[in-house]
């Protein structure tokens, strides 16, 4: 025991942590620091018999008038002016008038300022969750948190490339606006055997108003087209393909005649129909639809991890069996913008994709994003009296749908079967510690199955999906359910987003409280090695780091300082 005059004890009542470390207080600087404590209610002691670390001081006062102290500041003076932090671990009654004190150093408070961090690696911490113009911030690390066993559905939006305008494209052996029995070769996205017709037309059997090279042209109506085209044997024969698209490959109902012409047909029976010939279209013209924002739709949220996968998710879907999944997040940019791309060949192709998605820097992002596409290739044919080429044609597109239509079921079988043998995630060991604890109790128990809507084609009938409004692309969103929800951020607002990055630490990033857990803390300093060793444990085990008179205060307001 050392034995030194002149040390100053202050008692201290109502300091709101403990040496448990999972909440600390941090100051400015020691001025701070000092102005807090002894604000504090205190008794203060001149001249006590200074005794090590750890063990205890005797002070003049009864046991009885100091149940309420539960920490404690002493000075030696004789080593300087620097002040010791201390927890009051147990008293015991002495005498009438004196009571030992039991303590124990706060390595926290009175190292505070004599340690600094080196990169180390954070497992989770409180960063920055908004981007100055008001987008989240992106953070995919899986949490591996439980966030339940279903989506809720909170938006879908329907885009049909030209609105209410759709296309039936007939697709002939011979041209039937001249007269003439030979096979026309024509440049049709490639040299093409067969001769192309288009006719723009709504549901209701209007035809909208196109324009060729800027003047207005009208077109037949589109039951006298199927009328002329149903009278005439040689007519009928004459067609390969008949099928009606959304997309045709052209951006607006604006058309030029070096592209397309206007051409009136006419059978032997007299009947006629004015509609246009696919002349010379060397290359299709990529639509592009805006959705404008791409978080539009999902409820607003306080942590913006929870816009993230997998609490957030972008279906992509015709309804016929085609779907993606999209991750918003790797969504360049704010911008839902949907790219769609199309042909006029012998069956019905249209695709569907978000340009920016997953692409980077790299060239000719357009075209790699198709691996990200919906493509519908679904036939939403017309009934025809074929011949064999016709025959042919429309078997051989029929086989195709059929082989994918068995590919769509074996892959949905094989997602089912792996979402029934999914591992459950081992116990979590108990360490005593909070935060441990309550992850343990959030780890994540089954991952969300996202089969497909339907394991087999859908598509096929042209009376079907079109009677039933069943056209374009459907942008469905989807969102954990709000009990999950609020449980996943209440957790976020406690323990901040995992971060897994080797880094100095954010410790004073938030205007309230900062959560900071690491591995292997890299900390050095003017600190005796077995203090500094205990200050690595602390942010080892995860401590929360409060930056005012309010510890323990959660429903204090923790924005981004």
């Amino acid at each position: 025991m050392i034995v030194i005059p002149n040390s100053k004890v202050r008692l201290l009542s109502t300091v709101p942590f403990t040496n448990t470390y999972e909440h600390v207080r941090t100051f400015t600087d020691a001025n701070d620091q000092y102005t807090y404590f002894s604000s504090r209610p205190s008794k203060y002691y001149d001249n006590l018999t200074y005794q090590r670390e750890e063990v205890a001081v005797k002070v003049p006062e009864g046991y009885d008038q100091l149940i309420d102290y539960n920490y404690l500041m002493y000075q030696n003076t004789e080593f300087g002016g620097k002040w010791f932090y201390a927890f009051i671990i147990r008293k015991e009654y002495v005498n009438p008038d004196t009571t030992r004190i039991y303590f124990q150093l706060d390595v926290f408070q009175t190292w505070q300022f004599n340690f600094n961090w080196n990169p180390s690696f954070v497992i989770r911490e409180h960063r920055d969750r908004w981007n100055a113009d008001g987008s989240p911030v992106i953070n995919t690390v899986d949490e591996g948190l439980n966030y339940g066993t279903d989506y809720k559905t909170v938006n879908i939006t329907q885009v049909i490339p030209h609105t209410d305008v759709f296309f039936l494209v007939m697709v002939c052996q011979r041209r039937m606006d001249v007269n003439s029995k030979e096979i026309e070769p024509n440049l049709n996205g490639s040299i093409q055997p067969l001769t192309y017709y288009v006719h723009p037309f709504r549901m209701d059997g209007s035809v909208p108003s196109i324009t060729m090279d800027g003047l207005n042209q009208t077109l037949s109506p589109i039951d006298e087209v199927l009328t002329a085209l149903y009278t005439s044997t040689e007519t009928v024969n004459n067609i390969a393909s008949l099928y009606i698209t959304e997309y045709i490959g052209h951006d607006s109902l604006s058309y030029s005649m070096t592209e397309f012409e206007p051409v009136n047909i006419q059978d032997s029976t007299g009947t006629d129909f004015v509609t246009l010939r696919v002349k010379n279209l060397p290359q299709y013209k990529t639509l592009v639809k805006s959705q404008g924002n791409k978080y539009n739709g999902y409820t607003d949220v306080s942590e913006s991890k929870l816009l993230m996968h997998p609490y957030t998710v972008t279906i992509l879907t015709d309804l016929k069996g085609n779907q993606r999944e999209i991750k918003n997040e790797y969504i360049e940019g704010q911008n839902l913008d949907i790219h769609i791309k199309g042909s006029i060949g012998t069956n019905n192709k249209v695709s569907y994709h978000i340009d920016n998605y997953l692409m980077g820097d790299i060239a000719n992002s357009g075209e790699t994003a198709l691996e990200n596409a919906i493509i519908n290739n679904n036939p939403n044919d017309v009934p025809i009296i074929t011949d064999l080429l016709s025959a042919y044609l429309q078997g051989n597109r029929n086989a195709i749908q059929n082989q994918k239509s068995s590919i769509l079921f074996n892959q949905s079988m094989g997602v089912a079967g792996n979402a029934i043998g999914g591992n459950i995630l081992g116990t979590v060991s108990s360490a005593g510690h909070g935060y441990l604890e309550m992850a343990g109790l959030m780890a994540k128990q089954k991952d969300i199955a996202n089969t497909p809507p339907s394991i087999s084609s859908m598509g096929g009938n042209t009376a079907f999906d079109y009677g039933n409004d069943i056209k374009g692309l459907y942008i469905i969103k989807k969102e954990i359910t709000p009990e999950y929800r609020k449980k996943l951020s209440d957790y976020f607002q406690l323990y901040g987003y995992k971060i897994n990055e080797l880094k100095i630490p954010n410790l004073k990033t938030r205007a309230s409280f900062n959560f900071v857990h690491v591995t292997q803390a890299n900390i050095t300093g003017d600190v005796p090695n077995e203090d500094l060793n205990q200050i690595k444990g602390i942010f080892e085990r995860g401590v929360t780091l409060w930056h005012g008179d309010f510890v323990l205060n959660f429903d204090r307001g923790n924005d981004e300082i």
